[in-house]
């Protein structure tokens, strides 16, 4: 075998580096914070149904475990939505909710995150906090994409240049 020639695993690692490229692009992408005006405003009157939940997750690197809170809202015309904050954030103080106080939410239907609270001009949960939690999240997902794609197309380059 020549050495020049490219074997067809090294043709099927290269394609499938793309494609795992591709992959992880578009995850980062969807990950991205929606901009505030495409969030679905919800107001609810008294305090919400409020349930906490430890999540454990798995990597490599060791286990991580965090708390999160899963929130019932009604949603005028879509009806009861649970919801949870971003990875790792917390919406504070929704258990000194008094029962004719207003709470006002920033959601996400789709994706069932909480991006913003606020109540009596306190904020019990940041846009802010949430966008930047998602977008590092994001840009890092999008980096190592990019990264397996410019692998993946230096890999197939001696394929193009014999064709």
């Amino acid at each position: 075998m020549d050495r020049t020639e490219p074997s067809v695993w090294s043709l099927l690692w290269s394609i499938g580096l793309i494609a795992a490229g591709i992959v992880l692009l578009g995850w980062g992408w969807s990950t991205l914070p929606p901009g505030k005006t495409v969030l679905t405003v919800v107001e609810q009157i008294g305090p919400p149904s409020v349930t906490t939940e430890l999540i454990r997750e798995y990597s490599r690197r060791g286990d991580t475990t965090y708390r999160t809170q899963r929130i019932a809202l009604q949603v005028p015309g879509k009806g009861v939505h649970i919801v949870s904050p971003a990875r790792t954030l917390w919406v504070g103080d929704l258990d000194t909710v008094r029962r004719d106080q207003a709470v006002r939410y920033l959601v996400d239907l789709d994706q069932q995150i909480v991006f913003e609270a606020t109540t009596d001009g306190r904020t019990l949960l940041a846009y802010e906090q949430t966008a930047g939690n998602r977008t590092g999240y994001g840009r890092a997902l999008m980096i190592i994409g990019l990264i397996m794609l410019v692998i993946g197309a230096f890999q197939l380059a001696p394929l193009w240049r014999q064709q």
